[in-house]
């Protein structure tokens, strides 16, 4: 027997306005983005148990997409409104169909969405534009990466926003070096390096050092260093002392500290004096050094 279902999900936050992407009609009513579709199963538990998650799936995707678009991040909740409504029961019954499972009336999935005034088409295009070069085929690497920022969006514990923020990161570079520059690094300071000299323009570099000045000037005097010595707080301060800033190489220094302070976390435990107030500046600025890199990823050649 043959079960149609319709059902219907809210996307919060709420889009500016409707539009149909990829045959998906995203509908806006009283300031509320809701997404219907239909379903046709051969069994009565597949709504809630395969199909409703495969359209949460599919909604995420989206979400994801658009958030590596957009390059700013915020929670999303994608929820099954209500019971999914079975569109021929009148017709099973009579046929003698057994309808007495009671389904959940809901699911809640929580995701990263950035701005929500930009289309979803707009982030479709770019993204079915992309990944024509070195890049191709990486498109799911490219989802699981922004997942493990959107985790990070998630987390009250500023430790733990940071180590997952991190995480995003060492998967991003990991990714480009075996992927893209296709070199072999025996420590991570060079392979981050050549990741974000690859993907980051001078100009981003440069908003970024512009909005996080403070934070990054704290990092040159935070005597952070390597078990071997290495100081990178001295190599920032050399680096802001120059006459002619070079903002690639100021960020990249600053993610050198950063490293420290990631050590920190996940060997030391936080020895550095109100070290709370340095990490959560230290992952604003990797934060947008990871969304500007991810974007770039998706045309790099």
């Amino acid at each position: 027997m043959d079960f149609i279902w319709q059902v219907q999900y809210e996307i919060t936050p709420s889009l500016q306005q409707s539009e149909k992407v990829d045959g998906i009609n995203f509908e806006v009513i009283n300031s509320k983005t809701y997404v219907t579709t239909e379903h046709l199963t051969d069994n009565y538990d597949d709504i809630s148990k395969t199909v409703c998650r495969e359209d949460m799936k599919t909604l995420r995707d989206y979400m994801l997409r658009r958030m590596v678009y957009q390059k700013t991040y915020q929670q999303i909740i994608v929820l099954l409104k209500e019971q999914p409504f079975l569109k021929n029961r009148d017709e099973l019954k009579e046929k003698g169909a057994k309808l007495t499972r009671t389904l959940r009336t809901c699911f809640v999935m929580s995701f990263s969405l950035l701005e929500v005034n930009d289309e979803i088409s707009l982030s479709e295009c770019f993204w079915k534009n992309g990944f024509t070069g070195k890049n191709a085929g990486l498109e799911s690497d490219i989802l699981r990466i922004a997942s493990w920022i959107e985790k990070s969006e998630a987390e009250q514990d500023s430790i733990q926003k940071f180590i997952l923020t991190w995480i995003s990161f060492n998967s991003l570079y990991g990714l480009y070096s075996r992927k893209i520059s296709n070199r072999i690094f025996y420590n991570e300071v060079p392979q981050f390096t050549d990741t974000v000299t690859g993907l980051l323009s001078n100009d981003e570099a440069k908003k970024i050092y512009d909005r996080y000045r403070k934070e990054i000037g704290c990092l040159a005097i935070q005597n952070l260093q390597l078990r071997n010595g290495t100081n990178f707080s001295n190599d920032l301060a050399l680096e802001l002392k120059r006459n002619q800033y070079d903002y690639k190489s100021i960020i990249i220094r600053a993610l050198e500290c950063i490293y420290c302070i990631r050590n920190e976390c996940f060997h030391n435990g936080p020895q550095l004096v109100n070290f709370s107030e340095y990490l959560n500046g230290s992952r604003e600025v990797l934060f947008l050094v990871i969304a500007n890199c991810l974007k770039n990823f998706v045309t790099h050649n």
